[in-house]
């Protein structure tokens, strides 16, 4: 179940990211600097890369925690360097590119809880 939820919200977070990366370059709002496009679009690749890998075979819990933990590098180092190199007000679709402390948290307790479920013995009853 627990990959399941992961599978789907990873699908989530990159197509958000793709579509505003999408949207922030066609419409000319480009006021993010290339950095934080190069690190979006790596997690993003990385996500097409895990969901097309979902449709062929089964994606492991570990390959998901990497795009988890992938993700929240990504986004610890766009909030860093968005603060100290390019300081400007946010709006919604920068932060979708960019990515939130939401996105931090959620990964961080996916790979809490993918860990935290390998230690346990599962017995299947009929």
């Amino acid at each position: 179940m627990l990959k399941k939820v992961m599978l789907y919200l990873m699908i989530l977070l990159f197509t958000s990211r793709v579509f505003g990366m999408i949207f922030l370059l066609s419409s000319g709002l480009s006021t993010l600097p290339l950095p934080v496009y190069v690190s979006s679009g790596i997690v993003a690749l990385v996500g097409v890369a895990l969901t097309c890998k979902g449709v062929i075979r089964s994606v492991g819990r570990r390959e998901l925690c990497g795009f988890y933990l992938l993700l929240c590098i990504s986004v610890v180092f766009n909030l860093i360097f968005m603060k100290v190199t390019y300081p400007m007000e946010l709006t919604f679709i920068h932060l979708t590119v960019i990515g939130s402390l939401l996105d931090l948290v959620l990964g961080v307790a996916f790979i809490l809880l993918s860990i935290r479920e390998d230690k346990y013995v599962r017995i299947h009853m009929k």
